[in-house]
């Protein structure tokens, strides 16, 4: 049985309009709702903008083809049981900014699937850029971080993570049948053939640049044939405090694997497999064991 689940935008939107013939862009702002269905999409080519923290109930996909256009510090929430797919599309901020980056909620006590946990799937040359921690698996509060929203899915393939401060934050998690089972599954998270990058038009204010990829006690994530680079020249003041510096993964008391991407899960002949690299940064992976566990700083 389908239930129609509750996916409500209704707020002041930031929308793009030109403000001259010569194609110079301003912000101004206007009403726009998204209604009660559990499957919406942002089509190619159209652009749909939010002022406002945008959440993903449960049991609905929101499919992003065209651009979705994020304001300046607010977020994006995909709960337990609901998708968020960038399909060819593009999360960002058109104005210049940076917003906060998307909550994925999962529950620390069921296994890894998909009616259980929040799910980012990014595929088809999709693009995520202009947030300040990208994507968080797992909730803060004001009183620090809940060990039971652990769990949330990313899945990435052929995709675009740019000028983030962090990408992606795995917070503690255990892909177990029960939380008290012996046997661990690997975390079913991935990335493949993707790029992770910080390039001239990053945006300071976003926060001062952190690791790509951080992951605080989880299990399994794998990264195939991904690029970590930054490729900010030291040809200003301004860049002084960027040029060279980053981190392409920092873990703790984490496992993952960092390996060569095969197409179409091919993998005898090397001359079609995708080899990652990580080029213009200050480290290229940093990995500690803490016997008394803590979470990565965000």
């Amino acid at each position: 049985m389908i239930f129609r689940m509750a996916f409500i935008l209704l707020a002041c939107m930031t929308q793009m309009v030109s403000a001259s013939a010569a194609g110079a862009w301003q912000c101004s702002t206007s009403r726009q709702a998204f209604g009660f269905q559990p499957e919406i999409s942002i089509p190619p080519t159209a652009i749909k903008n939010a002022a406002e923290d945008l959440v993903i109930k449960t049991g609905t996909t929101l499919t992003v083809q065209g651009t979705l256009n994020m304001a300046k510090g607010h977020k994006i929430t995909v709960e337990a049981g609901a998708t968020l797919l960038v399909d060819g599309g593009t999360i960002t901020n058109k104005c210049g900014e940076v917003w906060d980056g998307i909550t994925v909620v999962g529950q620390a006590d069921k296994r890894q699937t998909p009616a259980y946990q929040g799910r980012v799937l990014l595929r088809n040359n999709a693009v995520v850029e202009y947030a300040k921690n990208l994507m968080t698996l797992g909730r803060y509060y004001d009183w620090g971080y809940d060990v039971a929203t652990g769990g949330g899915i990313v899945q990435a393939e052929n995709s675009t993570f740019r000028n983030n401060a962090r990408d992606v934050e795995f917070m503690q998690y255990h892909n177990k049948a029960t939380p008290a089972a012996a046997l661990e599954f690997a975390n079913v998270s991935y990335f493949k053939n993707c790029t992770f990058e910080t390039t001239e038009a990053y945006r300071p204010s976003s926060a001062s640049l952190k690791p790509h990829i951080t992951a605080w006690d989880v299990y399994g994530v794998r990264m195939e044939g991904c690029v970590f680079q930054n490729t900010i020249p030291l040809n200003a003041a301004t860049n002084a405090a960027l040029h060279r510096k980053g981190m392409g993964i920092y873990t703790e008391c984490a496992t993952y694997a960092v390996d060569w991407y095969c197409p179409n899960g091919d993998c005898t002949d090397p001359n079609n497999n995708t080899y990652g690299s990580f080029q213009g940064l200050e480290r290229g992976i940093e990995s500690i064991y803490l016997p008394s566990l803590t979470p990565v700083a965000s």
